[in-house]
């Protein structure tokens, strides 16, 4: 095997770990953002997305995109976190994980069935209720300065 050849397939066998190096990182932002989404902690959320980006969004279920940092940030920090958390559980799990890096290992997309258990009170009433919620998380992934997002 020639010199030049050796370099090249040297080059592409790097090509290659960066970019399961960034399956990895991706697969880790997702089981943070998991770990960390329960009612105490959902207020921080935002954080596993790239609030560098102005363009950054979000959409849960049918609640329509929200676009722009505040906008992502205001979701966990005021609509979805409620400071008297007792009896309200909340936990997603996630399963069978696509994810997909791009060519240049700068952007990836990943998709994750998402079974969930979850405890809360309905429409103003004390009684807990239970809820299993069975659906999926579907994101795009960008690397920036502090990592993967």
């Amino acid at each position: 095997m020639e010199m030049a050849e050796l370099e090249q397939k040297l080059a592409e066998i790097d090509r290659k770990l960066e970019r399961l190096q960034a399956y990895h990182d991706v697969a880790n932002v997702m089981a943070g953002y998991a770990i960390n989404h329960c009612q105490k902690n959902i207020a921080h959320d935002a954080d596993y997305f790239a609030l560098d980006m102005p363009d950054v969004s979000v959409e849960i279920a049918n609640g329509g995109v929200l676009v722009g940092p505040d906008a992502v940030k205001a979701l966990y920090a005021e609509v979805y976190y409620q400071p008297e958390y007792k009896g309200k559980y909340l936990k997603h799990y996630l399963a069978t994980p696509a994810i997909e890096v791009a060519a240049d290992g700068k952007t990836a997309k990943g998709v994750w069935y998402s079974p969930g258990w979850e405890s809360d009170t309905l429409d103003g009433s004390k009684d807990i209720v239970p809820i299993i919620s069975f659906g999926a998380y579907s994101a795009d992934f960008i690397k920036t300065e502090k990592g993967w997002k």
